[in-house]
């Protein structure tokens, strides 16, 4: 613990205690021995400030408006679209935003066993016609992920993992997924559909569903994921839609348990009805050592 000190004054003062071991203080008393040594008294140094980040985990999500029956956009579209999230401090929407840097597309390979199709043009990844994974060539353990995704065909099922163990053909996708798929139920937007109880874009598949589907089919929408530690949260659109910690006991494989390790970003292709897009990747490696190369 950093502190800070503030030290007692001598009693004889300055002049005085360069005297003390000869002829004591000031009323000529000897002394039986040295003059103590100056006390000094610890104080706490200021809690540490929380970084933007953490703020940001700490803030309340943004409340729905009471008749949403559409895309909320909490913030102005121009700031989603330059990045930015909304957060709820001391009952204001305010904007967060992270400090991500571009994450090249060209960069990411498919996984052995890909069956999809895949195509990069204009910056565009495009994954359609089949099960198939696309990961990147780093690792990551805390960090922020913002992305631009469209869902070109309706109810079209992908998906953003992340912290996941090497992919291989037998198990190209054994990490936490951020949720990519529109699909309502009778309940509308805040009923996902698409499987099992429903999850919904931006949903922590099998561990959160999200709160609302805060995106169309055939449109481009804008997600931001944060991981740090066992602390996942995410929005769509500027509007947060999951929080989630994750409080079981830890596992190599996020499938079984909490996993805080590095591990890669894998882009989904589910299966052969699946055609989505990703764009304007960026990230923002939260690790103390930055991202981790792939061997």
């Amino acid at each position: 613990m950093n502190v800070s000190f503030k030290s007692a004054t001598l009693a004889c003062g300055f002049a005085g205690a360069l005297m003390t071991t000869l002829v004591g203080c000031s009323d000529g008393d000897a002394v039986d021995g040295p003059a103590e040594a100056p006390t000094s008294e610890p104080v706490d140094a200021p809690d540490a400030v929380p970084t933007e980040i953490e703020q940001a985990l700490s803030a309340e999500p943004t409340p729905l408006p009471e008749d949403a029956d559409g895309i909320v956009v909490p913030i102005p579209e121009a700031a989603v679209a330059e990045g930015a999230v909304a957060v709820l401090r001391d009952g204001q929407v305010t904007e967060f935003r992270p400090e991500t840097a571009p994450l090249d597309l060209a960069a990411f390979t498919p996984v052995d066993g890909s069956k999809a199709e895949t195509t990069l043009e204009d910056g565009v990844l495009r994954i359609k016609g089949g099960l198939g994974f696309m990961q990147s060539p780093q690792q990551y353990g805390d960090f922020v992920l913002q992305a631009e995704v469209k869902l070109n065909s309706p109810d079209s099922n992908s998906g953003i993992f992340f912290r996941t163990m090497e992919p291989t053909a037998d198990a190209p996708s054994n990490g936490y997924e951020m949720q990519l798929q529109n699909t309502l139920g009778p309940g509308g937007r805040t009923d996902p559909d698409d499987y099992g109880d429903g999850f919904g874009t931006g949903g922590i598949f099998r561990r959160q569903p999200a709160r609302y589907v805060n995106a169309n089919d055939g449109e481009w929408f804008h997600v931001t994921l944060v991981a740090v530690g066992n602390r996942m949260a995410t929005w769509v659109n500027g509007l947060q839609v999951t929080d989630f910690t994750d409080e079981r006991d830890p596992d190599p494989n996020p499938r079984k348990g909490r996993r805080d390790d590095p591990g890669f970003i894998v882009l989904q292709g589910h299966d052969p009805t699946t055609d989505v897009s990703f764009r304007n990747l960026r990230i923002q490696s939260l690790d103390a050592d930055g991202a981790t190369e792939s061997d």
